[in-house]
């Protein structure tokens, strides 16, 4: 049946985040940069074939999640929105790695089962918790680059991210501050893909150009608007762990 949901989360966090290049530091001397320097950041290393079984596996796991979810009905909205994000974001990895989801098992466990609602309901809290971090990181402002505005709609959703930001930020902390460098990089070399699409190339990011990671981008991109957008609609932004029955 589900092999570990509560550890699969885990292995998802491992492999969801890429981390970008830093954009170069200005030099030393000469004249002064201009107001707006612009990163560079590099593509992500090709997936090896092991990573992309564990992609293939990790599609098959998510959408037999979600197909338990429909069925017993577990998950709140923003969970369940998380758990879709991941599962389109994955899915989307793996077509753009050129893999294959694994094969699908059979067997319909029971709603009854306590111990796997449980790991289901962590599994997509923690999702929860990184998409939050995502859409955050896209959000613009006067301490965000200037070429990142008007790139995505999260902005309408700011208070939303806001009070779940800070939510999180106040309940785990040092965890949240150590993940957010990486997520803001990830999250920027993602919109460095769309500003390549939308607006002249020296007004975005330097990116090598690659029509495959730019539509899985995109993809990415849309999977944390969705997640923002549902995230508005709930009373509790922040959400919590499920409690081991």
């Amino acid at each position: 049946m589900f092999r570990h949901v509560n550890h699969l989360a885990s292995a998802i966090a491992l492999t969801l985040g890429v981390t970008a290049c830093a954009p170069a530091a200005p030099p030393a001397d000469g004249p002064a940069p201009p107001v707006q320097t612009l990163p560079a950041f590099d593509l992500p290393a090709p997936a090896t074939e092991e990573q992309r079984m564990l992609g293939g596996r990790q599609v098959e796991e998510l959408d037999r999640m979600l197909a338990l979810d429909t069925r017993c009905g577990w998950l709140d909205p923003a969970a369940r929105a998380a758990l879709t994000a991941t599962a389109a974001e994955r899915r989307a990895w793996l077509v753009w790695q050129g893999g294959e989801p694994a094969a699908v098992q059979a067997g319909e466990p029971a709603c009854d089962n306590a111990q796997l609602r449980t790991g289901l309901q962590y599994g997509a809290w923690q999702m929860r918790v990184t998409w939050t971090l995502r859409a955050h990181a896209m959000l613009d402002g006067t301490d965000r680059p200037a070429w990142l505005s008007g790139l995505s709609t999260v902005g309408t959703q700011r208070d939303a991210l806001q009070e779940a930001s800070d939510g999180l930020d106040a309940r785990y902390g040092a965890s949240i501050q150590q993940a957010r460098p990486g997520i803001e990089q990830e999250a920027q070399r993602m919109l460095a893909a769309r500003c390549k699409l939308r607006a002249q190339a020296d007004a975005c990011p330097a990116l090598p150009n690659d029509q495959a990671f730019s539509t899985y981008a995109d993809r990415w991109l849309e999977q944390a608007e969705a997640y923002a957008a549902v995230l508005g609609t709930v009373d509790d932004k922040v959400g919590m762990p499920p409690a081991d029955d």
